[in-house]
């Protein structure tokens, strides 16, 4: 089915189990309705008593951008966060927004509410210590007082209690805040006989049942041979006690599949048709009495704590393929935003389970060098600008901007409902934007340590590239103030200008010309002089090599200038002749060092007006160095080529790479593609496929148990004993070596 529509749900956080179920409740009726699961989280589930700072507030930026997406509807998590005054701001974006809203559980003067059923289930877990462990006289610890979830546990207590034929004691029901304080002094006036002894204590938190079963242990009474105890709420810790806490579960995921659908209703106008599989259970524990044998069908219903456990280990495993990704230096490296975003879309791999990755930055997430005090500190831009739409094996479109009420560009897109997480970018109390990891399974989703550290380094190398951005800014604009180069120290533009009238003035005395030569260099591969290096070879060669009455000076990032006054009609050919020697003989101490090639431009300058002189010197700078950049620009574009290859060759070893055919799509000679390919990866095109496809074995070899000959064939070769031999030689060990060693 094809989504039809987008569910928003808020919630604080997604680490414990029961947040899960919640989850995939919600996605497992959203996605028979056809709609995508929004989650808009903050990460971290913030309380207002605890410091706060500007980090979690740029976590919980992300709750502003529900009041600018476009939603068919939202879930608001009211219950579970700890922050009132988050959950107050929460609000208030919402009574802007024109969809239907439901909170859950937590009754408000603004939006429908909707608590999870708990009457029957209380009722059944009570019946249970009534029916089969024949306890008569039972206490109930519930939560609140006047609070709606306590009053429908203790309703449910009293249901079984009145179909047993029970008397209902008031004296028999305490109110223990669904937290351990209370429950322990319960416990402890049991154990010393303040409160007469029960037969079973029916608590309406496994939290609260827990406190109570160590404290009656720790006293001396027995449990549950003198006083059985249960617990509700489902969670993984109640199976992880001893004695093993009865309880039930199943709530949350009922929770979240009743909601979806009575936010339907409020959309459509009907309710739709509801997934009946998933009811409230007992998960039987010996805390009631219940042995190892007892119900042992009915444990097994529940692998809710086993699949907790699993989703631990495949975390760890995951870990330690971050803890050997060095993505924090990686980050902060990057010169320029193409460069971090590349570097992104290398390391995006360190986040596992992800269907989609995309980094959507606000357009303002440069800020103003002009009043660098001055940036983002909350909310989003009305335009987003997608820098990256990450996809497996081949990437989606992006670097675009778009209306930040769509959220995603690929939401417009045909796709199949998804569950997708938006947690908020940001550093040093700066919004950069929003980050999304979409997900098919709700198992797969993690936005726990490793998603917050990826996160953090990516936002971190924004912010040093911001700073490096603005530490060019700020030098250029010293440039522009100064009449001299910092780097060459050659006359700039700015400069050289200040000294043509004197030069002017002596062609005129001299009834000569003034004439122009710019000068450029395209940057090549195999000269030692690259990038910012080769402005001082050129400088020096243009000092070395000046007449008297010549002017030079470094006009642009790449381009030079010498004027002089002479007459002689080859005057440019000598001149460059000269730099070349000059260049040459600072060159010539390292044997076979080539200059760098160089581009030229003469002029006769017939007007000597000071202003039209410098429009004509932008002009012509200008069309020189797209001249330079079309001579250094096919070369660029295959490095950019080769480094897609590279990162498609990673992806997918096992892919029959015929290196013939890449040359010919790229339309480049066998020479320069290998040259270009080592330079840039220092390894042989050929040797980075075996290396790639070594590395995809040892992966299969460490964590399947594939035979080898299948190892083989997922990794592209077709000959077991080639790939063998191959494994060997590279690796030192065969591959039958390598996976005991791993074992």
């Amino acid at each position: 089915m094809q989504a039809i529509g987008k569910i928003g749900v808020i919630m604080p956080e997604i680490m414990d189990p029961l947040d899960y179920e919640l989850l995939k409740g919600v996605r497992l009726q959203a996605e028979i309705l056809g709609y995508d699961v929004i989650v808009f989280t903050g990460v971290f589930n913030s309380q207002l008593e605890l410091q706060q700072g500007i980090y979690i507030d740029g976590l919980e930026n992300i709750y502003e951008l529900i009041g600018m997406a476009e939603l068919n509807g939202i879930l608001f998590g009211a219950t579970y966060f700890n922050n009132e005054a988050v959950k107050a701001r929460i609000y208030q974006i919402l009574r802007q927004c024109n969809v239907p809203c439901l909170v859950l559980g937590d009754e408000n003067p603004y939006f429908p509410c909707l608590y999870p059923q708990q009457r029957e289930s209380m009722c059944m877990i009570t019946e249970h210590l009534i029916t089969e462990h024949h306890c008569r006289k039972l206490y109930c610890i519930t939560g609140f007082p006047n609070h709606f979830e306590s009053d429908e546990r203790l309703a449910g207590f009293y249901d079984a209690l009145d179909a047993a034929g029970i008397p209902r004691e008031e004296s028999r029901v305490f109110y223990g805040d669904f937290w351990k304080i209370i429950p322990r002094q319960i416990a402890e006036q049991i154990a010393d006989g303040s409160i007469e002894k029960p037969d079973a204590i029916v608590c309406a938190s496994d939290s609260m049942a827990i406190e109570v079963c160590d404290v009656l242990m720790e006293s001396g009474i027995s449990v549950p041979e003198e006083i059985a105890v249960t617990g509700y709420d489902g969670t993984w810790y109640a199976s992880c006690h001893t004695p093993e806490i009865t309880t039930i579960y199943g709530r949350e995921r009922q929770y979240g599949i009743r909601a979806v659908c009575k936010l339907y209703e409020a959309v459509h106008g009907e309710m739709p048709m509801q997934i009946e599989a998933y009811q409230q259970h007992l998960r039987y524990g010996y805390s009631c009495g219940c042995g190892l044998g007892d119900h042992l069908h009915e444990r097994f219903q529940d692998t809710s704590l086993i699949d907790h456990v699993k989703k631990r280990v495949r975390r760890n495993m995951d870990r330690k393929v971050m803890l050997a990704t060095d993505f924090v230096g990686h980050m902060n490296t990057a010169q320029t935003l193409d460069e971090l975003i590349t570097h992104a879309d290398q390391l995006g791999h360190v986040l596992p389970g992800w269907k989609w990755l995309d980094i959507c930055l606000c357009e303002d997430w440069m800020a103003d060098f002009e009043h660098p005090e001055q940036f983002r500190q909350s909310g989003f831009s009305d335009k987003m600008f997608l820098a990256l739409s990450k996809r497996a094996p081949v990437n989606a479109e992006d670097q675009y901007l778009f209306p930040v009420q769509k959220l995603l560009p690929a939401l417009q897109q045909p796709h199949e409902p998804l569950i997708i997480v938006l947690s908020s970018l940001h550093c040093e109390g700066q919004i950069f934007g929003y980050m999304s990891a979409a997900y098919t399974d709700v198992d797969d989703l993690s936005v726990e340590e490793q998603y917050t550290n990826w996160c953090d380094a990516f936002c971190n190398g924004l912010k040093s590239l911001q700073q490096k951005l603005y530490q060019n800014y700020i030098r250029q604009q010293i440039e522009e103030l100064s009449d001299h180069d910092p780097t060459t120290g050659l006359y700039n533009k700015k400069g050289m200008l200040e000294q043509l009238p004197e030069l002017i003035r002596q062609s005129r005395k001299k009834e000569s010309a003034v004439r122009l030569l710019l000068i450029s260099f395209v940057p090549d591969a195999q000269s030692a002089y690259l990038g910012r290096d080769v402005l001082p070879l050129i400088a020096n060669a243009l000092r070395m090599s000046a007449d008297h009455d010549e002017l030079y000076a470094r006009v642009a990032e790449q381009a030079f200038a010498v004027i002089c006054t002479k007459n002689e009609a080859d005057w440019s050919e000598s001149r460059i002749l000269s730099l070349e020697r000059r260049m040459r003989h600072l060159n010539g101490e390292v044997a076979g060092l080539q200059i760098p090639e160089l581009v030229t431009d003469e002029i006769i300058v017939e007007d000597h007006s000071i202003s039209k002189l410098a429009k004509l010197l932008d002009e012509r700078t200008e069309r020189m160095v797209s001249k330079v950049n079309l001579a250094a620009g096919q070369s660029f574009d295959y490095r950019i080529q080769l480094q897609r290859l590279r990162r498609e060759i990673y992806l997918m070893p096992e892919k029959e790479w015929n290196i013939l055919e890449i040359m010919r799509k790229i339309g480049i000679s066998r020479s320069h593609f290998h040259r270009i390919y080592k330079e840039l990866f220092s390894i042989s095109c050929g040797d980075d496929v075996i290396r790639a496809r070594i590395e995809k074995a040892k992966q299969l070899l460490a964590h399947t148990d594939l035979r080898i000959q299948e190892v083989a064939l997922q990794c592209g070769y077709s000959n077991e004993s080639h790939f063998m031999r191959q494994f060997k030689d590279k690796c030192g060990i065969t591959a039958t070596q390598f996976r005991k060693k791993r074992l």
